[in-house]
C-alpha cells in the first residue's frame, strides 16, 4: 500500500518548528519583563527620591516606583503562559522565570525597607503629637508660665517682655467669641543639618482655633533631643473669617 502522506519537503522543513524548536522564536514579552524586572530595583530608592501612594484605610503608603516590578511580574506571567500555549513555536521560559523572581524579590525588599521606614517615622510622628497635646493642653487651660518655662529650660524662643505675650496670647483666646472647632492644619517633620555628619529632626504643628470673630493659628516648634520632642518655640496669629459659620452650633470651650 502507498503511504499518500506528503512528506515536507527541504524548502519547507523550517516551517515545521514544533519539530524543529531551534527555530522557535524567543518571546517579546519575556525578554520584555526581563528588562522591567531589572529595572524594578528602583522601588527599593529611599522616599526621598519618590513619593508615595495613599492605600486606603490605614496609614501606610505604596512607594510608586514598586509599580515597575509589579507590571514586570504581570508581564513574565502573561509570557509563560503564551510559550506553554505556543505549541513550541515560542521560548523564552527561563527569562521569564528570571524576571518573575527578580520582580517578587525587588516588591518584598521594596515593601519591607518603606514599611520600616513608614513604621519609624510614623511612631516619631506619634511622640511629636503627643507633645504638642500636652503643650497645647497648658497654653488653653491658662497654664501660660509653665510653658514658657518649659520654652526657656529648653533653649527655645522666650519672648522678652512675658507678661506683654501672656496678655496678647490670652485675649486671642477669650476676645474672639464663641469657640466653634480645633483642628490640624500641619504637622511635619523634618532634618536639619546642623554640623557636617550631623543632622537635627525639627517638628512644626500648626491647630487652628474657629472661633466667631477670627480664626488662630498657633504655631508650635519642636526639636528632637536625647529620643524626646523639646518645644523651641510658640506663637500665634488671628485671622479675619472669611465666611460666617452657619447653622454650626458653638462648643464648651477648648472641648
Amino acid at each position: 500500500m502507498i503511504d499518500q502522506r506528503r512528506k515536507p519537503g527541504p524548502d519547507e522543513a523550517h516551517l515545521d518548528r514544533a519539530v524543529e524548536p531551534e527555530y522557535a522564536a524567543i518571546s517579546g514579552w519575556a525578554v520584555f519583563a526581563l528588562i522591567l524586572a531589572a529595572i524594578g530595583a528602583l522601588a527599593l530608592l529611599p522616599a526621598a527620591y519618590q513619593p508615595y501612594l495613599p492605600l486606603p484605610l490605614v496609614r501606610y503608603r505604596l512607594p510608586i516606583l514598586i509599580i515597575i516590578p509589579l507590571a514586570s511580574v504581570l508581564l513574565a506571567l502573561f509570557a509563560m503562559r503564551g510559550i506553554r500555549t505556543s505549541g513550541g513555536t515560542r521560548v523564552g521560559l527561563q527569562p521569564a522565570r528570571i524576571a518573575l523572581g527578580l520582580s517578587l524579590l525587588f516588591i518584598a525588599g521594596s515593601l519591607l525597607y518603606h514599611g520600616l521606614h513608614q513604621r519609624s517615622e510614623l511612631l516619631l510622628q506619634d511622640q511629636l503629637l503627643a507633645s504638642v497635646n500636652g503643650d497645647l493642653g497648658d497654653l488653653l487651660a491658662d497654664r501660660y508660665d509653665a510653658l514658657l518655662d518649659r520654652l526657656a529650660a529648653n533653649g527655645g524662643a522666650v519672648p522678652h517682655d512675658r507678661r506683654q505675650w501672656i496678655a496678647q496670647t490670652h485675649y486671642l483666646l477669650y476676645e474672639g467669641g464663641d469657640y466653634y472647632s480645633r483642628k490640624l492644619q500641619v504637622l511635619v517633620m523634618q532634618p536639619v543639618e546642623v554640623a557636617p555628619e550631623q543632622t537635627r529632626l525639627d517638628g512644626v504643628a500648626i491647630y487652628r482655633l474657629t472661633f466667631k470673630n477670627w480664626n488662630l493659628d498657633l504655631r508650635l516648634q519642636y526639636v528632637r533631643v536625647n529620643d524626646a520632642w523639646k518645644l523651641v518655640a510658640a506663637e500665634g496669629s488671628g485671622n479675619p473669617l472669611s465666611a460666617p459659620l452657619e447653622g454650626v452650633q458653638p462648643k464648651k470651650r477648648f472641648e
